[in-house]
């Protein structure tokens, strides 16, 4: 059911304790709303954490359960990279010009279907990002690598710094296990089924076909996932009606 939405986030005002008023905006859009009003930013944010995200990394843990979800359209959209790939290690070590602990963690690509990474490439990330470490508290990278997983990423672009992350606070992680039937499924731990909610009307006549075959099996395979991103990748985003 595609339905066209008017109502945009408003101002409206909240008095302080101790006296005046302060502004506070309100968030309507359909994604927000289905995540219970725990949204970062409204529906034009990016949340580009490559461009300005070590400090939101940092922070990972906490805003965790804050962060807005983000459809299959909108990530797609985000990632600068997005590829299927084994994981073949993780190291940290300390980045002299950042003064910050980084994680280095490298692949080899299976699939791109969008940057085209090939063979064997490495990714920085802020903080410590690997899986096995002791380390806890605030410093750790949003998506945690263990050598040997599989996944399929969707990547910002890389920082001045030469640091990314997956997009959306490690909603572009998807980790590819095989399910209690021995078929393959593709998924980032967040909420999978919000990964089809709010997508345009060209997106669905894209991949509502394979949407909903996603949506009755509660998830798929790494193919079949970065089939509906390369379908997606061509949309040039524009204002017109969203799906519920």
């Amino acid at each position: 059911m595609v339905r066209e939405l008017r109502r945009r986030p408003e101002e409206r005002s909240e008095r302080r304790p101790g006296g005046g008023r302060v502004a506070r905006r309100d968030d309507h859009s359909p994604v927000a709303r289905q995540a219970g009003g725990a949204a970062v930013g409204d529906g034009n944010d990016d949340m580009d954490l490559s461009a300005c995200g070590v400090v939101l990394l940092a922070l990972a843990p906490a805003l965790a359960s804050q962060v807005r979800p983000l459809n299959l359209e909108e990530m797609t959209a985000r990632a600068d990279r997005i590829l299927s790939a084994r994981c073949t290690g993780v190291k940290l070590r300390r980045d002299r010009d950042l003064d910050q602990t980084v994680t280095e963690v490298t692949f080899t690509a299976h699939r791109a279907v969008k940057g085209g990474a090939r063979g064997a490439f490495t990714i920085r990330l802020f903080g410590d990002g690997d899986a096995a470490s002791p380390r806890e508290g605030s410093n750790r990278a949003a998506s945690l690598f263990r050598p040997g997983e599989e996944v399929v990423l969707f990547l910002y672009p890389d920082s001045s710094a030469g640091l990314t992350s997956p997009v959306g606070l490690g909603q572009g992680k998807f980790l590819v296990a095989r399910s209690a039937k021995g078929d393959e499924v593709a998924s980032n731990g967040f909420a999978d089924g919000r990964l089809f909610r709010g997508l345009s009307r060209e997106a669905l006549k894209r991949i509502g076909a394979e949407a909903a075959r996603w949506e009755k099996r509660g998830g798929g395979p790494a193919d079949s996932l970065l089939d509906m991103a390369a379908a997606l990748d061509s949309i040039r985003p524009g204002p017109g009606p969203r799906s519920k």
